[in-house]
């Protein structure tokens, strides 16, 4: 008799302690959400500087950026210059107004214009409408050209159109067969309104998007 109930109470605390498992695995599974990608543009700005959750790169030359873990805020830079801190965005998408924090059909704010114009300013081929796309030795003049750690609210017109001449003589001195060409701070405002009606109609899209992943901790 007593062999029995020894067994009776084996079996019942296998089964307990079989069920009690079967719990703790079902509680150790957790959702990964992926992270996601964004496209600067005031027209695409390719050759940004961007840091997110530890991440850094340069924008492509499509504007994209990333992969940023899920829910970062995103720093943009050039140069010495900190254009802004900016959380994820509903599109994916990232203006000079973003950055600000300020609408997207915002045309007279000093910085997003002021930021836009020295973006502009600092294209290249100094044609917006096949994107910005600001080059490594374009980056490394205009680091001549802004103290180490400058942000964008300390800039006004005068100071970037004194950066952008600074600029252009350090692309001299290496050798650079590139002229930077100013753009006004009323003229970069807009282009803004141009791009912020393309990224309504739908003609600016972001990146696709990573796939999110179930993942369990077992």
């Amino acid at each position: 008799m007593n062999n029995g109930k020894f067994l009776k109470l084996a079996v019942l605390v296998g089964a307990t302690a079989l069920f009690s498992g079967c719990g703790s695995s079902s509680s150790d599974k957790t959702t990964a959400k992926a992270g996601y990608k964004g496209v600067f543009v005031d027209s695409a700005v390719g050759g940004i500087s961007w840091a997110c959750g530890g991440k850094s790169n340069v924008t492509g030359a499509d504007g994209v950026f990333g992969e940023c873990p899920h829910g970062t805020s995103v720093t943009f830079s050039v140069g010495n210059v900190v254009l802004g801190t900016v959380a994820p965005t509903d599109d994916n998408i990232f203006t000079p107004q973003d950055v600000v924090g300020v609408p997207r059909g915002t045309s007279d704010n000093e910085e997003v214009n002021v930021m836009s114009a020295m973006l502009l300013s600092l294209d290249s081929d100094g044609d917006p409408t096949n994107g910005v796309t600001i080059t490594p030795a374009i980056t490394t003049a205009f680091e001549e050209a802004v103290p180490a750690g400058t942000k964008m609210a300390d800039l006004d017109e005068a100071k970037v159109v004194e950066a952008i001449a600074t600029t252009n003589k350090e692309l001299v001195k290496a050798g650079e067969e590139i002229e930077l060409t100013v753009v006004a701070a009323d003229a970069a405002a807009e282009h803004l309104i141009e791009t912020a009606g393309e990224i309504e109609a739908g003609t600016i899209k972001a990146p696709v998007q990573p796939v999110l992943v179930d993942e369990s901790t077992n």
